[in-house]
């Protein structure tokens, strides 16, 4: 959980880095998104490990899922 936290912060920092006039492109980002890859203590998270994990951002939220 702590590591979908740190997902959801970084997704955070880049989108609010976003200059003013690409903000529509921000919007892009807007869905739910599946884990694809993970890294814990500098290691490659397994398949397994990281199935059914989504991360799902709307305009005002960042909501990490995992099973």
């Amino acid at each position: 959980m702590r590591k979908m936290m740190l997902v959801a912060g970084v997704l955070v920092a880049v989108v609010w880095q976003v200059p003013a006039e690409d903000k529509k492109d921000a919007a892009k980002v807007v869905g739910t998104w599946s884990v694809t890859a993970e890294e814990k203590d500098g290691k490659q998270q397994t398949a397994e490990g990281i199935k059914d994990k989504q991360v799902k951002i709307t305009r005002d939220t960042i909501t990490c899922m995992d099973k």
